[in-house]
C-alpha cells in the first residue's frame, strides 16, 4: 500500500462520521414545526368511539383507560395513549395544544400539552 491509500483508510471513516454528524445536527436544529389548538373529546373508554375516525399519534401501553382523543382545527381527530396524562385528571372539554416537528432524516416528534389547571382570567 502506498502512503495515500493508508491515509485515506485511516482518516476516511472520520470524515464520513463528521459529515453524518453535521447533517444530523443541522436536521435537528431546523425542523418544520406545526402547532394546533385542540379540545379533549374523550378519555378512557369514551375515546374508543374516535379511534376509527382519528389518527393514532403514539401509544405507551395497551391499557384502553389511558386513551385520550383530541379534536384539532388543522390535524383533525387525534388519539393518543399516554400513562403520564392520568397523573392529573383529564376531562372532556379541556383545552390542549399539539405540536408536530418534522425532520428530514430524523423521525417526527409529537408534543401534547393539556391545560389541567384553573382557567386563566383575561
Amino acid at each position: 500500500m502506498n502512503r495515500n491509500t493508508k491515509l485515506f483508510l485511516m482518516f476516511g471513516p472520520f470524515v464520513l462520521f463528521f459529515t453524518a454528524l453535521a447533517l444530523m445536527v443541522s436536521d435537528a436544529r431546523h425542523p418544520s414545526i406545526r402547532r394546533d389548538e385542540c379540545v379533549v373529546t374523550g378519555t378512557g373508554q369514551q375515546a374508543q368511539a374516535f379511534k376509527a375516525k382519528g389518527r393514532l399519534i403514539y401509544r405507551q401501553s395497551d391499557n384502553l383507560n389511558h386513551d385520550v382523543s383530541l379534536r384539532c382545527e388543522q390535524f383533525g381527530t387525534l388519539v393518543l395513549n399516554d400513562t403520564q396524562l392520568f397523573i392529573t385528571p383529564v376531562e372532556i372539554g379541556q383545552g390542549a395544544w399539539v405540536s408536530l416537528k418534522r425532520y428530514q432524516f430524523l423521525p417526527e416528534r409529537w408534543m401534547v400539552s393539556i391545560y389541567t389547571g384553573p382557567e386563566k382570567k383575561q
